[in-house]
């Protein structure tokens, strides 16, 4: 679900779930991290949602998210620039309401 790539970034598996009720991080669901946007899966709307929670959640700015994989599925490949894989953790964490992201799970 999250891996160090490189030097300076991280990468993040996650599952989109477009047109929810709110905006969060739900958890951890099939190795991938679950994220609830409420936009719906039209023109983008719903990956820009994705980037943008990201980057809130992990407190820089959205030009650092990007989506390496999977712009018109539900599982998508994000990478963070600029951040390493502890603190992306621990910021996750901090805000996920459910099945927070152990060490061993990264």
């Amino acid at each position: 679900m999250l891996r160090a790539d490189g030097d300076d970034g991280v990468l993040l598996e996650v599952r989109v779930k477009p047109r929810a009720r709110r905006r969060r991080i739900a958890g951890e669901r099939a190795g991938r991290l679950l994220l609830e946007v409420t936009e719906p899966a039209i023109e983008g709307r719903a990956n820009e949602a994705v980037r943008r929670l990201l980057a809130d959640t992990l407190q820089i700015a959205p030009s650092r998210v990007t989506l390496q994989r999977g712009t018109r599925g539900r599982d998508k490949l994000v990478r963070i620039d600029g951040l390493e894989l502890a603190l992306v953790r621990e910021r996750v964490n901090a805000t996920t309401e459910e099945h927070p992201i152990r060490r061993d799970e990264a």
